[in-house]
């Protein structure tokens, strides 16, 4: 009698996923909001315990999942936990989108929640605007976008040019001479050619719905 094999399927890293690949598997029923969030609370909770108020994260999950079972199509965003500072407007974009919005400091700058992103403790942050923004991105390797919304100066955090994109999108703008883009300091040319396009054709997909 030939042996048994039994093949098992390697469990998600959500904390390497890109934003864009997680709302993705919420929207289609892979993955709960719940589930989703669960282990980036847990990793919160460990490694830094105070970087945001998380308490309405949960419930705002259970809201999501709730939709989603009664056929509502969810957001561009769906179930992504982005950090956002508490004071910008902007952040009922990102809500309405279908992002969890946890709650950060006011006194906590971009350096803080660009830590964050870059430790893989969340996927995405909204801080305030300025030339902060530039330097945090270039300190960690991530993409950033500053950028005027409504009169609001803000900056996006991203591991990758896609998911700023999205958040760019999310944020009601589009990529040009308005937007500040800053990427990892080995960033080429061609690169930068490249990203920018990148930008471009996600913003673009995101407004076609």
């Amino acid at each position: 009698m030939p042996p048994t094999v039994t093949v098992t399927t390697p469990a998600i890293d959500l904390a390497t996923m890109p934003a864009r690949e997680l709302a993705a598997l919420v929207r289609v029923g892979r993955l709960s909001a719940q589930d989703l969030l669960a282990p980036l609370l847990h990793r919160l909770a460990v490694h830094a315990p105070v970087l945001a108020d998380t308490r309405h994260a949960p419930a705002a999950a259970v809201r999501l999942d709730a939709l989603r079972r009664h056929g509502v199509a969810l957001g561009p965003l769906a179930a992504v936990p982005a950090l956002v500072r508490s004071d910008l407007a902007a952040a009922h974009l990102l809500q309405a989108a279908g992002a969890i919005v946890l709650v950060g400091r006011d006194d906590d700058g971009p350096a803080v929640a660009g830590a964050a992103v870059a430790d893989r403790l969340v996927p995405v942050a909204l801080v305030a605007g300025g030339a902060a923004v530039s330097a945090t991105a270039a300190a960690h390797g991530l993409v950033a976008l500053d950028l005027d919304v409504a009169g609001e100066r803000v900056g996006v955090l991203a591991r990758d040019v896609r998911d700023a994109g999205l958040l760019l999108g999310v944020l009601g703008a589009s990529y040009g001479p308005a937007v500040e883009l800053t990427l990892p300091a080995d960033t080429t040319p061609a690169d930068r050619v490249i990203a920018e396009d990148r930008l471009r054709t996600t913003v673009a997909r995101l407004q076609l719905g």
